[in-house]
């Protein structure tokens, strides 16, 4: 059987789709895709969006008409008509707002607590993996957000906040100067107070947002993943989003290894750096609901939700075959890194019971789980 390629190249397809006088060429906005990388790189052809952005990941609706590629480092997603092979949009998936009731992050690997706060953050989404599913007539993403750094030799825009807002001022009337003013509930009122690492100072950040170069202020800070997973129509639309649920969660069900790294056991060293970080998804149907199994890279674990309705979406459980008695990396540790997940309907299965497979590329385990049908709704 022989093949052949019905798109020669998705950089030509973006091309040609950033062509027309498309607004995503343009600078950086509130509602453009993030820029990503110098804006003068040695690809052809030179400094062009398209050839700053990366496919990450691709999920197809139930019709076989429309795929969707993540674009994680451009906080994006790029709509590939199949019958065409050409992209007809790119739709910015925007930032989150950790002042928000309910968004609540630990910022620190250094205070040796449990600190789940709403801190003065916009969180960029970038998404790793992605599934999608059908809901009243309509396709729905399912996305975790993971996010992702560009640090490439060259140039690099990581930066730990104490760091990037040394020597700066923060801008009047700015999102950040308000949360400085608000009388916040842990008593910071200066940019030298929210630098010390106690507090945000550790927190990994992009340097590419936030700085008013022209006032030459900070307005804003911006860090990579949001913590959570999500919802969102075709268009771009959130219609729901899990806040900061992942990590109270965790520190209920496992205080003594709340933010492990998933190659050492322990509390508090990703509270700088993405906390859990959501890595996958799967979506599959079961006796009529619909769910949502997401990975944890970091500590690791399964989360499940119930989103067959996705403007009443609530978590189910959390199962995590990780053994923190023993060293990681033994056999004894079990599994570590939550890289892929993949549903077995029970249609499907070999034992006529719904199934998750799970991929950790850490311990380089491949676990399956039987999903119990009786104990699938909690709300």
């Amino acid at each position: 059987m022989r093949t052949r390629a019905l798109i020669a190249s998705t950089a030509v397809g973006l091309t040609v789709a950033l062509s027309a006088g498309s607004a995503f060429a343009a600078p950086l906005s509130a509602g453009n895709p993030r820029q990503v990388g110098p804006q003068t790189v040695s690809l052809s052809p030179v400094g062009t969006y398209a050839t700053g952005i990366f496919g990450e990941y691709i999920v197809v609706d139930d019709k076989s008409r429309t795929a969707y590629v993540i674009l994680q480092e451009a906080n994006a997603f790029g709509v590939l008509d199949l019958a065409r092979g050409e992209f007809t949009d790119i739709v910015p998936f925007g930032f989150k707002d950790w002042t928000l009731p309910g968004n609540v992050l630990d910022v620190s690997d250094q205070d040796g607590t449990i600190q789940l706060q709403n801190w003065p953050v916009k969180g960029i989404y970038q998404p790793d993996g992605a599934d999608s599913y059908s809901w009243r007539g309509q396709t729905l993403l399912v996305t975790p957000n993971e996010g992702d750094s560009r640090d490439w030799k060259g140039f690099s825009e990581e930066s730990r906040f104490r760091a990037w807002g040394n020597g700066k001022s923060v801008c009047e009337g700015s999102p950040l100067d308000a949360w400085l003013k608000s009388g916040n509930t842990q008593g910071i009122s200066s940019l030298g107070k929210l630098r010390d690492n106690m507090q945000m100072g550790r927190l990994n950040i992009t340097t590419t947002l936030g700085y008013d170069a022209e006032a030459k202020c900070i307005s804003d800070v911006y860090a990579y993943g949001a913590r959570s997973f999500s919802i969102w129509t075709t268009t771009g639309e959130q219609l729901f989003d899990s806040g900061g649920q992942f990590a109270p969660t965790i520190a209920t069900l496992n205080p003594e290894n709340f933010n492990a790294n998933h190659t050492a056991n322990g509390a508090d060293a990703r509270g700088d750096d993405k906390g859990p970080e959501p890595e996958s998804v799967a979506v599959g149907e079961i006796n009529g609901r619909t769910y949502a199994f997401v990975g944890l890279e970091r500590i690791g674990g399964i989360m499940t939700w119930d989103i067959t309705d996705p403007r009443n979406v609530f978590f189910v459980d959390y199962t995590n075959n990780r053994n923190f008695d023993a060293e990681p990396g033994t056999p004894e540790s079990l599994d570590q890194g939550a890289e892929g997940v993949a549903f077995i309907a029970a249609k499907d299965s070999p034992t006529g019971q719904p199934m998750l497979a799970v991929g950790n590329e850490v311990s380089g385990t491949t676990t399956l789980f039987a999903i119990d049908i009786n104990n699938t709704r909690k709300n």
